[in-house]
């Protein structure tokens, strides 16, 4: 079993606690351009998270979604959760937020042998009672800093997380797989200037990612 978490279960985590780091990560795979992102990952030598729902671009049981999956989970990227099928928690029941989540836990359960401890809710929706009832299911919530879809169409050199002389703070980069080449190729030369990890390395644990 992996060590205990520095992060109760229902803690929210917004900003990096290591300094003048960040961390870049993926939203909603695997999908069809998830193997040309990993590929280009390991080209950079770059290690992200990726929060995988189980039927969003396409249902994570199916074989290639099987095989992505396990690639990036043996590249050494973090893989963390998002709910099954990307449904706004905030607008589900407790009883269905329980059910999205224990169905994504079974399949990464199944296809890869761990279950992840950090989760992100879609569209950043966790009032208080989403928070409860993710607290009782075990997991760290992880929201983010800077959502790189809304600046992909924006000179990169007026992003926040580029002035690496003067960071505003520390980021976790959002992004989504739909919009991985510009959002990624605008991020690498930062992320190889500056200390990118994934999130557990941002968050300073060893082996954050497992063991509910």
């Amino acid at each position: 079993p992996a060590p205990p978490s520095l992060y109760q279960p229902g803690q929210v985590l917004r900003r990096c606690t290591k300094p003048k780091s960040y961390a870049i990560s993926f939203d909603d795979g695997p999908g069809q351009l998830t193997d040309e992102l990993l590929d280009y990952l390991e080209e950079q030598q770059l290690q992200v998270t990726f929060f995988m729902n189980g039927d969003n671009w396409n249902c994570i049981y199916r074989p290639h979604s099987q095989r992505l999956l396990k690639r990036a989970y043996e590249n050494k990227h973090q893989i963390a959760a998002h709910p099954w099928s990307h449904r706004d928690l905030e607008s589900l029941s407790d009883k269905d937020i329980r059910e999205e989540m224990t169905r994504i836990e079974q399949a990464f359960r199944q296809i890869l042998g761990v279950v992840p401890r950090y989760m992100r809710p879609p569209y950043g929706g966790v009032g208080e009672r989403v928070r409860r009832v993710l607290e009782e299911m075990g997991y760290i919530i992880v929201l983010w800093d800077v959502d790189q879809l809304s600046i992909v169409d924006v000179e990169f050199s007026s992003s926040p997380t580029r002035d690496t002389g003067h960071p505003h703070h520390d980021e976790d980069m959002l992004a989504s797989t739909s919009k991985w080449a510009e959002a990624v190729r605008g991020v690498a030369s930062a992320a190889l200037d500056r200390d990118a990890m994934t999130l557990g390395g941002i968050y300073q644990e060893a082996t954050p990612e497992w063991a509910i």
